[in-house]
């Protein structure tokens, strides 16, 4: 009895052993149910398991780790780029786009708040709720990270990417579902770990090494073609996942720092304005036939100002080229006085109104090449010194509409919209049936002699020497909230309630550490996952600096990103984060 119990024991033993040995043989998917009286396990299923998966394996896309190549300048390594490294390694699912609308009205999205499903889902209610029909979506930010892993070598040899958004197909077919024109945020001259891991792209310092802001952070010289074609690589990407629109931010050279020891070692003879529009000409060559439109974020500045304050963005030469401009008009960021107004922070009507009426005026009074330029500015959604809530998101939407412009986005760098501040379809056709107001007569503006507006969040003003034809201003330039998403730096918790995520400050939105689009990353977080903590009432500490730098204004920004590991997500250092209570600046 003990043999036969033993003999048994070691038949079920046996039993067992085969089965872990042809892990996988009770999921048979790709061979056929067996017969009545057929053995599961039989040598014929076993030799039609180990087929299907062998050519399972066969057409499964090759990821491997690509080996970088390298090559040595002035003693440091770094990576080479090679023609293939540009083409995607697996095919993406395209998600057809909702069209965009007639009247664009959009809020700007992280990488990580896409990313996570419940803040998501608060920013789905809220265009639910609201007239809101656009989200803005980082798909690269001033981290130089990639906010998805993309399927491009080029990115994977960087290790430039973080994976904030697990599915962007999935996000972007909700979105259509949900009838939400996206928009994909991409953020080129300001990248830490471009200029890293390719020294020979970056801005060079007359001195030696690379050249950084007063953040520490380096840029790539926007002279560069190779520069021009890393970029436009995930801009191809991104629209070939589904993006309709690419908006370009931090398309301008360098605000802040010893700008004096500025080298462009790709310089080509170019003045500043005419590379910036070399580039934004190739970027529309390549994009259209793809049926993408090409949208630019600007500083604030340059609505009023006739050159291009010394960052190479000339309002009319880049109407020329892109028929979609976002200046960031936050009314925090402009000095007192400016437009004749003792504190545009708390006059968001009358600064917002007479920045997009200069632009309107020049734009109508230009030649026919600039005429079909549309303009959609960035509004402000944060507080600095001034509270913002209901009142002053309306004044600023009047401000554009009675300026002539429809279209609008809302800057707050942690992504968090109260849904309660902004009107619905029926609040915004109220709005719209009330006759446009005028500034106050008090609010005049500056008289003939005086400056033109000046941006606030003066940094240190800007050393170089505009030439002829460059900047106007002496004055630094403010730079607009960063364009970076706003890193908490807490990981993203999902148990965070609708509630809690929509909730803002008692008296206004909350103020963000991610800089506005296309400003200096004054507010520029890095990447890091939203901390699931419920927007306090307070206002940030300082809000970072975003695309509309004033002359000398220093660029908010985070500390440079880590030297990224080959193949792997981004494990350097992620640059550091603003305060949660900054609101970063947009990128202009």
């Amino acid at each position: 009895m003990h043999k036969d119990y033993t003999g048994r024991k070691l038949m079920l033993r046996l039993f067992i052993l085969l089965v872990i040995v042809n892990s996988g043989l009770l999921r048979l998917d790709s061979v056929s149910s067996p017969q009545p009286g057929v053995l599961l396990l039989s040598p014929e299923r076993i030799l039609a398991f180990r087929g299907a998966k062998a050519r399972a394996e066969e057409e499964k896309p090759e990821l491997a780790a690509i080996p970088p190549a390298t090559k040595e300048t002035s003693g440091i390594s770094f990576t080479n780029f090679a023609s293939g490294d540009y083409e995607p390694v697996f095919p993406l699912r395209r998600v057809e786009p909702v069209p965009m609308p007639p009247e664009v009205r959009g809020v700007y999205v992280t990488g990580w708040t896409a990313g996570s499903p419940a803040r998501f889902s608060a920013l789905l209610e809220l265009a639910e709720k609201t007239c809101i029909n656009t989200l803005v979506i980082d798909i690269k930010d001033d981290t130089g990270l990639v906010s998805y892993y993309s399927s491009l070598p080029v990115v994977r040899k960087l290790g430039a990417w973080a994976e904030k958004i697990g599915n962007p197909e999935k996000m972007l077919a909700t979105l259509k579902q949900r009838g939400i024109y996206p928009v994909a945020r991409l953020v080129l001259f300001k990248d830490p770990v471009l200029a890293k891991k390719r020294p020979d792209l970056a801005v060079q310092n007359s001195k030696g090494g690379i050249w950084v802001d007063n953040k520490g952070i380096g840029w790539v010289d926007p002279h560069s073609r190779e520069v021009w074609e890393y970029n436009l690589a995930i801009a191809k990407e991104a629209a070939a996942m589904g993006f309709p629109e690419i908006q370009f931010d931090y398309v301008r050279f360098p605000s802040d720092g010893r700008l004096d020891e500025c080298l462009y070692s790709h310089a080509y003879g170019k003045r500043k304005p005419e590379v910036i529009e070399d580039f934004l000409r190739y970027a529309r060559e390549q994009l259209e036939p793809l049926g993408v439109e090409v949208s630019v974020d600007l500083f604030g500045l340059v609505c009023s100002d006739p050159g291009h304050i010394g960052i190479g963005q000339n309002l009319e030469g880049v109407a020329r080229v892109v028929g979609i401009l976002s200046p960031m008009v936050y009314p925090s960021h402009y000095y007192p006085g400016t437009y004749g107004l003792a504190d545009p922070d708390r006059q968001p009507y009358a600064t917002v109104y007479r920045s997009l009426a200069d632009a309107q005026k020049r734009l109508a009074w230009g030649d026919e090449s600039v005429r079909g330029a549309r303009l959609r500015p960035w509004l402000q959604a944060f507080s600095i010194k001034a509270r913002y809530g209901r009142e002053e998101i309306l004044a600023q939407i009047k401000a554009a509409r009675a300026a002539g412009v429809n279209d609008w986005l809302f800057w707050n760098a942690g992504s968090r919209y109260n849904p309660a501040h902004y009107p619905d379809e029926q609040e915004l056709a109220a709005l719209e049936a009330v006759p446009p107001e005028l500034p106050r007569e008090e609010e005049k503006p500056l008289t003939e002699g005086e400056p033109a507006g000046k941006e606030v969040l003066a940094g240190e003003p800007l050393t170089e020497e505009p030439a002829a034809g460059e900047p106007l201003t002496g004055e630094p330039l403010t730079e607009e909230p960063g364009t970076g998403e706003p890193s908490t730096g807490e990981p993203v918790t999902e148990e965070l309630s609708t509630g809690d995520l929509l909730e803002d400050q008692a008296g206004g939105e909350e103020t963000t550490g991610a800089p506005a689009p296309g400003e200096e990353p004054a507010g520029e977080m890095t990447e890091e996952p939203p901390t699931g903590e419920p927007v306090t009432e307070e206002p940030l500490p300082e809000e970072p600096v975003t695309e509309e730098l004033l002359p000398g204004e220093p660029v908010a920004g985070e500390s440079p990103a880590g030297e990224p590991v080959t193949e792997e997500p981004f494990t350097g250092e992620p640059p550091t984060e603003e305060p949660a209570g900054e609101e970063p600046a947009g990128e202009g």
